[in-house]
Parts: C-alpha cells; sequence; structure tokens
C-alpha cells in the first residue's frame, strides 16, 4: 500500500458560511490522559454564535468524545427549534461511520452512539462534512 503524501505547503482555511436559512455546527472532542471532553458552537447564517457548549466525557477514544458532541450539538439545534444544520467535524472516520447505512464502520464502543445520532438526524436537515483542525478552530 502507498503512503498517503502529506503536503507540506501551507492552507489557506476560512469558515464558510451556511445557507441564511441555515445554522453551522462545529464540534470536537479531545481526550488526554487525566479527562476527555467534547464541545461546539452553533452559529447563523451571518457567522453569529447562538450557543457554545462543553462538556465531560468518561474516558475514551477521541472518536467517541467527537461522536458525543456531534449527538449534544443536534439535541441542542432540536431544542431551538433550529432544522437546517451543516455539521462540521475534523475526523474523516466520525463521518463514515455517519454516513454508513449500515453501521459497519462502527466498533462496538461507538455503535449506540452513532444510533442514537442517526436517530435525531431524521428529525432535521442536515450537511455534514470534514474540515480542517485549523477550520474548525471555534470549536476547539
Amino acid at each position: 500500500m502507498e503512503a498517503e503524501h502529506l503536503s507540506t505547503e501551507p492552507r489557506i482555511v476560512y469558515m464558510i458560511k451556511p445557507p441564511n436559512n441555515s445554522y453551522k455546527l462545529n464540534v470536537d472532542g479531545e481526550v488526554k490522559v487525566s479527562s476527555s471532553g467534547c464541545g461546539g458552537l452553533i452559529r447563523d447564517g451571518y457567522g453569529n454564535n447562538i450557543m457554545a457548549f462543553v462538556g465531560l466525557v468518561h474516558y475514551c477514544s477521541v472518536n467517541f468524545a467527537e461522536l458525543s458532541a456531534i449527538l449534544h450539538g443536534i439535541k441542542l439545534c432540536v431544542s431551538l427549534g433550529i432544522s437546517n444544520i451543516s455539521i462540521e467535524v475534523d475526523s474523516t472516520f466520525n463521518i463514515h461511520c455517519l454516513s454508513n447505512v449500515d453501521d459497519i464502520m462502527c466498533n462496538q464502543d461507538l455503535f449506540y452512539l452513532v444510533r442514537d445520532i442517526k436517530q435525531l438526524l431524521i428529525f432535521v436537515n442536515y450537511s455534514l462534512s470534514h474540515v480542517y483542525r485549523e477550520g474548525n478552530a471555534y470549536a476547539n
């Protein structure tokens, strides 16, 4: 298998505003030796902050922490009556887990969390996309 080429050239990263009738949800998870957490930010189509959130997560993988942030962020959007959401995450693995119809990408530790997220996504119009870590700084 050929190794993926990593570019050392600088890249310009900037926020792309969602359509005016939509909101953007940026989330992230972090795992350290002594603690794990998740957080995110909900913004409107003009880039105005609507709500930010942070929370502790029991010791887990970074994927679990980020999926926890996605779940919490979607729950907040639903509670605020927000039904058009552009979700941005910096983990392609989690995007694949949520995009996969059969849930075969997820390991047993993530299965129920992914299932809960998918059940919530039924109630909103959403897009799920990858953003570079630098572009996801709002959620860090």
